[in-house]
């Protein structure tokens, strides 16, 4: 049901307020035509009735699973982690100076609020 329930709203979206996306895709993607994420972005770009992000970002050089090697995969994690970041609203100078306890930042008191509101949709 879930599935299904996805797929619909995926293929079918309507008007109104939609949490920022990142929507990931692979310009060689055998499964999943370039076309399809990127006419799924502009629709709900067009549709959505809120002042959230919705970002689309096409690997031309990959293809479904991404990157085959360790450093682009890194980097390409990065690129998310700082999206999320940016939404959660810390700046850069905030997030170096915070201190580090056993491998990892305390995080401020708003970020700690709540869960990202960012989706991350890799077709």
């Amino acid at each position: 049901m879930c599935a299904h329930l996805c797929l619909r709203l995926c293929s079918h979206p309507r008007p109104g307020s939609y949490p920022n996306l990142l929507i990931l895709a692979g310009l060689y993607d055998p499964r999943v035509a370039y076309w399809e994420p990127t006419k799924w972005a502009s629709k709900l770009r067009t549709l959505k009735t809120d002042g959230n992000d919705i970002i689309m970002k096409m690997d031309t050089e990959a293809g479904h699973f991404s990157a085959s090697d360790r450093y682009k995969y890194l980097r390409e994690k990065a690129f998310e982690q700082a999206v999320v970041l940016d939404k959660l609203g810390l700046a850069a100078s905030e997030i170096a100076s915070l201190p580090v306890v056993g491998g990892s930042a305390d995080l401020p008191a708003k970020a700690a609020v709540g869960p990202a509101k960012i989706s991350t949709v890799a077709v």
